[in-house]
């Protein structure tokens, strides 16, 4: 497991879209971050890389924070030990729900994505060009 420092920030449209992105010198730790997610299921989605330290990914609230759970879980089993955990009444489930919301409340709420790159441009009249055929070439004439 890489251990490079890793900056999160989240940008919230809706419950349905959040923007994660991650911030770090380390691109491969990024990038292998961003596995832990898609592996659970967090995204579907590929990482957008921004430039070399920041990428994003997309994903709602109900898949990042159960992926989250589940990172924090395994996390907590591989640190404690299973066995260490056997006979405890909530067992790692505790302690990973302390590691969830720590690393939560570790999120930046950014705005990374402004207006001008998540609008949609209605605009068309000034990219649309409308031409007429010359019938005039034999093709068209034969035709």
């Amino acid at each position: 497991m890489n251990t490079e420092p890793i900056s999160y920030y989240r940008q919230i449209f809706s419950k349905e879209d959040w923007a994660i992105g991650m911030h770090g010198k380390n691109r491969q730790a990024i990038t292998e971050r961003f596995y832990a997610f898609y592996n659970w299921m967090a995204t579907s989605g590929e990482l957008d890389w921004w430039t070399d330290e920041f990428a994003v990914f997309w994903t709602d609230e109900k898949r990042c924070l159960r992926a989250i759970l589940n990172f924090s879980r395994r996390k907590v089993i591989q640190e404690v030990g299973a066995d260490a955990l056997k006979g405890v009444k909530g067992g790692a489930d505790i302690l990973a729900v302390e590691e969830a919301q720590k690393f939560v409340d570790g999120f930046v709420d950014e705005r990374f994505y402004t207006p001008k790159l998540s609008a949609v441009n209605n605009d068309w009249h000034d990219e649309l060009v409308i031409s007429a055929e010359d019938l005039s070439d034999y093709d068209a004439v034969k035709a």
